[in-house]
């Protein structure tokens, strides 16, 4: 009982700040996507600086160790920054979606109808973010790396090594999709250490202990006051950050360590290790290949985002002792919501009420 209580604690943090992750209006849309888009102008360093470190002559481990601090920071930085990371969202709109069942009724039983609203604004959130990474990701790190060559002489990656940034993208000439899934299984389980720390920030009321320690003591009021409110907001981010930058930096290690197929593939650095191996091959390469190379991009972000979102739905799910088989006539009612108002998944909607079901 104190598990499922706690994985329900868990998952109401996590809805709580999938809200920032739901977007209603044009306004929120177009905000979202431009958050995203500064999102890109980060991960676009994190995807060049991460190529630089595997440059180094270094032991696997201080090589990982390297490239979760380089993730891990960037994740922070983003999260400072205000700006999105796509497939951070999953694990916490998946939260949301899930507490509509208890949240939105009507009478004793679920609204339905606003639960197909619900997953619609996912959606397009979802899509608006994805967009904003992507379109900022591909121009920007090709720019850097033409920039890193025109500065110093020497390419980020070239001929065997730039050919290898392409190919691990491939779907069906690497094992890309499998380490997608690995990667959806992190990003799942960075939020639910998120919403584990969150949990234990409340529960063990860790604001009064700070306010009544002596850790602060040399402090003013005002700077005890915005050191313990930053505690209270951002812990549990800056625990989720740091976990999934080390998830992602050490899974190359561990897979060589112990020789089994074990590393990751995270669609945004996906797409900045296509952009520096397509410049890195002088682009010589068939406009068929860099087309199946983008489509395995694509694929990764899609399993990133559904291994992510299902896992996270799951767990809050059986959190509120919920069961889906109860309600089959959901899926019928989000497929005439969809054929209704299909633009709705894919953009906000201009003003107007919610759309009725039939």
């Amino acid at each position: 009982e104190n598990t499922g209580y706690l994985a329900y604690q868990i998952a109401e943090h996590g809805g709580k700040r999938g809200e920032d992750y739901i977007t209603t209006t044009r306004k929120d849309f177009w905000k979202m996507f431009w958050s995203a888009a500064t999102g890109g102008v980060i991960i676009s360093f994190i995807g060049v600086i991460k190529n630089l470190i595997g440059k180094l002559s270094l032991a696997p481990f201080w090589q990982g160790f390297l490239y979760s601090s380089n993730y891990s920071l960037g994740f922070i930085l983003i999260q400072e920054t205000g700006s999105t990371l796509a497939t951070k969202q999953p694990a916490y709109t998946a939260n949301n979606v899930a507490s509509s069942f208890d949240v939105q009724k009507v009478g004793d039983e679920p609204d339905l109808r606003n639960l197909a609203i619900t997953v619609a604004k996912v959606s397009r959130t979802q899509l608006a973010s994805f967009a904003g990474n992507l379109l900022v990701v591909f121009p920007l790190t090709y720019l850097l790396a033409m920039l890193f060559f025109n500065t110093t002489g020497s390419m980020i990656a070239s001929g065997a090594a730039a050919q290898k940034l392409l190919t691990d993208q491939q779907p069906f000439h690497s094992l890309a999709l499998l380490y997608a899934c690995f990667t959806g299984f992190f990003l799942f389980a960075s939020g639910i250490i998120a919403g584990y720390v969150e949990n234990y920030v409340v529960y063990g009321k860790v604001a009064d202990r700070m306010r009544s320690g002596v850790g602060l003591r040399n402090f003013s009021e005002k700077w005890k006051n915005k050191i313990i409110k930053y505690v209270q907001n951002n812990l549990g981010s800056l625990i989720g950050n740091i976990s999934l930058g080390f998830f992602l930096g050490m899974a190359g290690f561990f897979g060589k360590m112990f020789g089994l197929p074990f590393d990751i593939r995270h669609i945004t650095i996906s797409a900045a290790n296509t952009a520096i191996g397509f410049f890195g091959l002088n682009h010589a390469i068939s406009f068929s290949e860099l087309s199946y190379t983008l489509f395995g991009v694509g694929l990764i972000g899609v399993i990133n985002f559904a291994i992510s979102f299902g896992l996270a739905f799951f767990v809050a799910v059986k959190s509120r002792g919920i069961h889906l088989r109860d309600y089959p006539e959901f899926l019928g009612m989000l497929g005439r919501y969809f054929k209704k108002y299909p633009r709705d998944f894919i953009k906000a909607p201009r003003e107007r009420l919610a759309a009725q079901l039939k």
